[in-house]
């Protein structure tokens, strides 16, 4: 076949052998020496093994400029033999003392190819010849006797052959690409067995890129086609029952047999995958089952799982087709081949422990045992700690999920841990801490996880007033800054003149609520701590600054308390 990547005719002669000379270097006193050309072999067999070294070469004599001390110029002609040149090869050299043009292997069998539409089956005899130019003077023009010569070309075979899509094993990455065995006595054939997922599939010529490519034919399932870019179509072949199958193909007549060889299914390789797993729902971080040996399409593993969910893929490179749990039996799996083939039915893990999970393809029987033997009295939980007060809190087994335990309400300034009984003595999570304010706190039996979310009562707080800009406009007010530990708490640090000061929870909005002091004119001086109230309670109420400076005010929203510092 003639499958070739296209080149252009001058980019391929601007590789071949020759030399020139500039002006100033160059011989003009040429004599009279007749003008011979000459080729290194007068038979040549091309070969694809030595694509890169010369398979032969012209050179010719100077030939004369007739005493005129003009450069000479050379032009070589290449046609096959009675053509009488006129299609072919014309390569104008230009003036150079080196009158040597030589060809590698695979550039000339390119040229046969493109130049002269060899059917890479026959020998072929050509023609050359050199004309000679005296610059300046066209009547002393020479042409030399022709040459002739032949040439065999090869058929280009190709090495190797690499398959890869869903429906291969290692699906559509080209590290994992399943390798095709040539055949011996067919150039460019290819053949390969072994098991198929249902999914999409196509032929690579490298494990580097995935172009040059052999796709399907679009308008003939029987045939590939060579795409050699990005921009062409990407036709796939399609595999829709997973099975034994045997690929023949050829790449140079472009024929493929996809044939289903029947026999039981044997899946090589099976993963794990979902929020169970420590890889999650990544394919690339699948926890890989070990096949039984005596047992076909059967799989095992043992580990720890997580509180979660999980299910069965057939490869790394695609979610489909997998195995779910059976939607009426929970010990049963059932085969779904792609996001449209029934309800995506997974199998929950209520508990984090150590696991043996067995399964078989075959038969869809799963079992899931747990290592650890009898799951531990998750009856009660209690908060203990200075964080809960004085005494422990207890916590809210969730209805809809008995490995869930809940706490909603306040939390002191401190630390608290879970603990299976209240007296301490069944600690389970490391400690935590606290600040005066509202909380949800959950615990997940199953996983261990411990998350504490503070309620936030005011998400932002500003400062305006006479102490801040001089007025009370919106535009001059200041943003204080939340604490990262503390949600309820905010802190201004910056310069504070003399005057009236409040603190709006609402920006824009004189009518919205501010915090503001006790009475109106409240004094501060260097240092002042106190309570804050809602405007909504006490009216516009302000703080008065005696003293100019620079001050660090914190306000805890919760607490409703204000403290002043002069630094």
């Amino acid at each position: 076949m003639k499958t070739k990547i296209y080149i252009a005719l001058t980019a391929l002669l601007a590789g071949f052998v020759f030399n020139s000379c500039t002006s100033d270097e160059m011989e003009t006193d040429k004599g009279s020496e007749s003008l011979v050309l000459s080729v290194s072999s007068e038979v040549v067999e091309l070969d694809q093994l030595m694509s890169d070294r010369e398979a032969f070469h012209f050179a010719w004599t100077a030939g004369s400029n007739y005493g005129t001390d003009s450069r000479i110029s050379y032009v070589l002609e290449m046609d096959l033999k009675g053509n009488n040149f006129a299609g072919g090869l014309k390569k104008d050299i230009g003036a150079t003392d080196s009158r040597i043009l030589a060809f590698n292997h695979k550039e000339m069998n390119d040229l046969l190819a493109e130049v002269w539409n060899s059917s890479l089956d026959e020998t072929l005899e050509f023609e050359a010849r050199v004309t000679a130019a005296v610059l300046g003077h066209e009547e002393f023009t020479q042409v030399s006797p022709v040459v002739t010569f032949k040439l065999t070309p090869y058929i280009e075979r190709y090495l190797n052959l690499w398959m890869i899509g869903g429906a291969t094993v290692g699906g559509w990455s080209l590290d994992n690409a399943t390798p095709m065995e040539s055949i011996e006595d067919e150039p460019n054939g290819f053949v390969w067995e072994g098991v198929l997922l249902s999914g999409e599939l196509k032929f690579v010529l490298q494990k580097t890129s995935f172009v040059p490519s052999f796709n399907k034919d679009g308008e003939d399932e029987n045939k590939l086609v060579y795409r050699e870019s990005d921009d062409e179509p990407d036709e796939k072949f399609m595999i829709s029952t997973p099975g034994n199958y045997r690929i023949k193909l050829n790449l140079s007549t472009l024929d493929i047999e996809i044939t289903d060889l029947g026999g039981e299914m044997v899946y090589p390789n099976l993963w794990m995958i979902g929020s169970a797993t420590t890889g999650g729902w990544s394919l690339d971080d699948a926890t890989k089952m070990t096949p039984i040996a005596d047992e076909p399409n059967g799989f095992v593993w043992e580990g720890e799982l997580r509180t979660g969910e999980l299910k069965f893929v057939t490869q790394q490179s695609d979610f489909y087709p997998s195995f779910g749990r059976d939607g009426s039996d929970e010990n049963k799996l059932i085969y779904r081949q792609d996001e449209n083939d029934g309800p995506d039915n997974k199998f929950n893990i209520k508990r984090g422990a150590s696991y043996r999970v067995k399964v078989n393809l075959n038969t869809l029987d799963i079992e899931i045992t747990n290592l650890d033997g009898e799951e531990p009295d998750n009856s009660e939980f209690w908060m203990i700690g200075t964080a809960a007060g004085e005494t422990p809190i207890a916590m809210t087994k969730d209805d809809s999920n008995p490995e869930l335990f809940t706490y909603n309400g306040e939390l002191q300034d401190g630390t608290f841990r879970i603990s299976k009984d209240k007296e301490g003595t069944e600690v389970v999570t490391e400690e935590k801490q606290t600040y005066k304010s509202k909380y949800v706190v959950t615990f997940n039996v199953g996983s261990q996880d411990l998350t504490v979310e503070q309620i936030v009562v005011y998400e932002k707080v500003w400062a305006m007033g006479e102490a801040v800009s001089g007025d009370f406009a919106w535009k001059n007010v200041k943003e204080l800054t939340q604490s990262n530990s503390n949600k309820n708490e905010f802190v201004y640090e910056g310069e504070l003149g003399t005057g009236q000061i409040k603190f709006p929870l609402q920006c824009g909005d004189y009518d919205g609520l501010f915090f503001v002091a006790e009475e109106d004119n409240k004094g501060v001086y260097d240092e002042f701590t106190g309570s804050c109230y809602l405007s909504s309670d006490k009216g516009d109420n302000k703080w008065y600054m005696n003293n100019a400076g620079t001050f660090k005010v914190t306000i805890n929203t919760y607490k409703k308390e204000i403290h002043f510092q002069k630094k």
